[in-house]
C-alpha cells in the first residue's frame, strides 16, 4: 500500500519491495545472515553460561526446508493429504504421500497413542 501505483503485484512469495521478484539467492542469503548472527549470540551467551547450560547453534537453513516443514506441521496436524498435495503445487497426491511418508507414519502412531490414552486411562472423563 505504501507503494500505491509503484506496486506491481506479480504474485511471488519473495518479492522485493515494489512486488517485483527477488533475485533467487535473497532468500538464502538472509537465511545464512540470520543463522550467523544469532549463531554469534548463542556463542558469545554460551561462553557465559556454565557448560551445563549452553544453548545449540542454530543449523544450517535455506527457504526450501519451510515448504518442507509446513507440509509436515500440516501432516502431522492431520490435515488430509490432498489438501497439502494441492498446497505444495504437486501434479499427484501420490508424490505428496511417497516424500512425506514418513511424517504419515509418524502421525498415525500418535493418533493410535492418543487413542489408547483415551480409552485404556484410569480417569474418567466427562463429555459435554
Amino acid at each position: 500500500m505504501a507503494c500505491g501505483d509503484k506496486w506491481n503485484n506479480t504474485g511471488y512469495v519473495f518479492c522485493q519491495e515494489n512486488g517485483e521478484p527477488m533475485h533467487p539467492c535473497t532468500p538464502t542469503g538472509y537465511c545464512k545472515d540470520f543463522v550467523e548472527k544469532y549463531n554469534k549470540i548463542i556463542e558469545q551467551e554460551n561462553a557465559q553460561n556454565p557448560n551445563g547450560e549452553q544453548a545449540k547453534l542454530l543449523p544450517k537453513i535455506n527457504p526450501h526446508a519451510f515448504r518442507h516443514s509446513q507440509a509436515s506441521i500440516l501432516i502431522f496436524s492431520g490435515m488430509d493429504i490432498a489438501t497439502v498435495s494441492k498446497r505444495l503445487g504437486h501434479a499427484k497426491v501420490s508424490t505428496t504421500a511417497d516424500i512425506y511418508t514418513h511424517i504419515m507414519q509418524k502421525a498415525d502412531e500418535t493418533a493410535s497413542d492418543k487413542l489408547a490414552d483415551i480409552f485404556l486411562r484410569k480417569k474418567k472423563v466427562e463429555f459435554c
